[in-house]
């Protein structure tokens, strides 16, 4: 009887874990009505519309981005060429899909063979928990990578990392690997150079097994790939000559993004045992090897970065975070059968719904929060509309974003009307000009 009453609790306990983190899910994806355009994604939808998809792409590769040769660079704009900022909720929906989605294939790294096993409510959980734990890992850069249309690349781009992670170490044999390696690692230097890491050292390690011809193929396209990305002529003309190459400057360069990243990621740690202690029975088979290259990988991405650390800016921290939480969760699984610890599901529930609660007072503070945000640029926009067209100069007042919100910060215009951001909403809007008022 003991048993059973356990087992009894332990499935309450695990319906009430479900039904807290639905309600979470509606909460958080209440948010995304919140979003809105700004700087950037004025510049690419009138360039798109006006300069021609493809041309635009073609001029942003030679004049500003290597990453403009990714297929995910082009999905991205795909988005802003067909949604006008009155649909930016749409960017922002699909964004939750591909956060979702990269939640998804995290658990199948993590717990392998035993997703099968699952039972439905545990399948949903799990994804749940981990993604929302992703969000709590991104909130230092979460307005600019999921919420600002133009920064959803960073998203999309993490998506496809886990995702030919996934497929290198489930379906490695696959001949639609050599697809979706490119993709994954054309979305930019740092994720290519943590792809390719991942790739070397897995193989190296045995955690995949490639035959010498299917290894060098792959190696050579993402070296190829990675060179057309890193070396491309618009990151030359982004960085203005300001690159440093000597060993002191990129030493320095790696310690202070480094330090960046690591205080951005603090919820790393409170993250890996949270998913690590719900996941405890399935990822105590884990090789230790795994959560090594895992480790190596995230470092990985910095690497592009040393000669310019500016440029690692806090939305390029996403790839960093999301391998060292899968480590983190790994690591946990290894601390697991090291001490042999039993730890009763009953517990293990009780602190998912504590999280969950958390969770969801922060998410319905970012709603409040946010739509105050949202409210404002609404009028803002009426505004503009308003003189559309026109030769009229527009003054506009500023827009207040509270203290505890990191759903809506953004870059706002300036007083100053040459201010290229201005430039961006007058072309935009085709007015005289326009500027924030004192």
């Amino acid at each position: 009887m003991k048993g059973l009453d356990t087992f009894s609790y332990s499935k309450v306990s695990e319906t009430i874990v479900l039904i807290i983190s639905i309600v979470c899910l509606v909460l958080f994806t209440a948010t995304a009505f919140n979003s809105f355009y700004w700087m950037d994604d004025f510049w690419k939808r009138y360039e798109l519309i006006h300069t021609g998809f493809f041309q635009f792409q073609w001029d942003i590769y030679w004049g500003w981005d290597g990453r403009a040769i990714s297929p995910v660079y082009t999905l991205r704009n795909l988005f802003l060429w067909l949604f006008d900022y009155q649909q930016s909720w749409a960017v922002t929906l699909i964004t939750v899909g591909f956060l979702f989605g990269t939640s998804y294939f995290m658990s199948l790294i993590l717990v392998r063979e035993n997703w099968l096993e699952f039972s439905k409510t545990k399948k949903a959980i799990t994804i749940l928990l981990i993604a929302f734990v992703l969000i709590m890992v991104f909130r230092p850069h979460l307005s600019r990578s999921f919420y600002w249309a133009t920064g959803s690349f960073y998203c999309l781009a993490n998506f496809f990392c886990v995702y030919v992670i996934y497929r290198l170490l489930q379906k490695s044999s696959s001949k639609w690997n050599y697809c979706w390696f490119f993709v994954a690692v054309s979305t930019g230097a740092n994720s290519g150079c943590l792809v390719l890491c991942f790739f070397v050292f897995a193989q190296l390690f045995g955690l995949i097994r490639l035959d010498k011809a299917n290894f060098w193929g792959m190696l050579s396209l993402g070296l190829v790939t990675l060179a057309l990305v890193t070396f491309a002529p618009g990151n030359f003309n982004r960085a203005n000559g300001a690159l440093m190459f000597s060993f002191a400057n990129m030493w320095d360069g790696a310690i202070s993004i480094l330090k960046e990243y690591a205080g951005m990621s603090k919820w790393i740690g409170i993250g890996s045992i949270l998913v690590g202690l719900y996941l405890r029975k399935e990822i105590q088979k884990v090789d230790y090897r795994l959560v090594l290259v895992l480790v190596l990988s995230a470092l990985a991405s910095i690497l592009p970065f040393l000669p310019l650390p500016s440029a690692a800016s806090k939305h390029t921290a996403i790839h960093f975070q999301t391998f060292l939480l899968l480590a983190g969760v790994l690591g946990i699984g290894l601390l697991i059968r090291a001490i042999a610890a039993k730890i009763p599901a009953v517990l293990i529930n009780g602190m998912a719904i504590a999280f969950f609660l958390y969770f969801g007072t922060q998410v319905w503070t970012q709603y409040q929060t946010g739509r105050e945000v949202s409210v404002q640029m609404a009028v803002r926009m009426d505004i503009l509309e308003e003189s559309r067209g026109s030769e009229t100069t527009v003054k506009l007042k500023s827009i207040v974003v509270p203290d505890n919100n990191w759903t809506s910060r953004f870059w706002d215009i300036t007083d100053n009307p040459t201010y290229y951001s201005n430039i961006y909403v007058e072309k935009y809007f085709g007015i005289g000009g326009v500027y924030l008022a004192e």
